[in-house]
């Protein structure tokens, strides 16, 4: 995963990864998941990965970055043969994770990175299995 993050998003209430405002970001990560099905097209699994997290403030340029590798469990609904296309499928899956080498609270300028220890987020895969 390569994602930008924008101030927006950051500073929203939903994110809650800045207190303030002018931060934007991005980050880098690596993530393996093993699931198995418990119920029908839900499944539970476990996931390690390794992240690096860069915060920049956009005014003063002030910037703190973070890697850390990560451990966590997840739950996801897979529905698979989408539109009757053989092979077509969705996952949308809601991972957390625990950093092993937490991002402390930083200030950049006005605004506060937020600790990073615990993370959880949505994502949306779209893919063809061969």
């Amino acid at each position: 995963m390569n994602v930008m993050l924008t101030e927006q998003h950051l500073s929203s209430s939903f994110a809650n990864v800045v207190s303030g405002r002018g931060v934007s970001g991005k980050f880098v990560a690596f993530e393996v998941f093993y699931d198995i099905p418990i119920y029908r097209n839900l499944n539970a699994g476990l996931n390690i990965g390794y992240y690096h997290d860069y915060y920049q403030h956009t005014l003063s340029k002030e910037s703190v970055q973070n890697q850390s590798p990560t451990i966590g469990f997840e739950l996801n609904y897979r529905e698979q043969d989408l539109f009757k296309l053989k092979g077509l499928y969705f996952t949308f899956a809601v991972p957390f994770r625990f950093y092993i080498q937490p991002l402390e609270k930083t200030q950049l300028n006005n605004a506060t990175v937020n600790r990073h220890f615990f993370e959880n987020n949505i994502w949306l895969f779209v893919g063809y299995q061969f």
